[in-house]
């Protein structure tokens, strides 16, 4: 009897994993399409948690954008086309080749506007492509 018990807890078991792993890779789809709406190259390859924590912080670096008055329809240029913004400031930072999420993510916090000014770390590279 106690066999019978482990068998059902098992299938049981394997049926919750295939379960959550079907919605884990549901949301993945969702936060890369997300990302790629954004105008942020990721794939679903990729970790997850790592592109959910993008995600939030690719939100945080909108919210600060529109808290400074910048308007994220000028700010973000369309697929394939140069940004044209009203502040180099508001522009996210393009994701380079190779690199890391936890990289990139902390490159856009650096690049994050601020009140004083500060955010401008990436930015010039975008905007002007010199590289600083």
């Amino acid at each position: 009897m106690a066999d019978s018990d482990a068998l059902g807890s098992s299938s049981a078991d394997m049926i919750l994993d295939e379960d959550a792993a079907e919605d884990i890779a549901r949301n993945k789809a969702l936060v890369v399409s997300r990302l790629a709406q954004k105008g942020v190259h990721v794939t679903e390859a990729e970790d997850a948690d790592e592109l959910a924590s993008l995600l939030e912080v690719v939100e945080r670096f909108e919210t600060a954008v529109i808290a400074r008055g910048g308007d994220l329809m000028m700010d973000e240029a369309p697929l394939g086309s140069e940004p044209q913004p009203d502040d180099h400031r508001f522009v996210l930072p393009v994701r380079g080749f190779g690199e890391g999420i936890g990289t990139f993510s902390d490159r856009i916090v650096d690049a994050m506007p601020t009140d004083d000014g500060a955010g401008d770390a990436g930015a010039t590279v975008a905007s002007d492509g010199s590289g600083g």
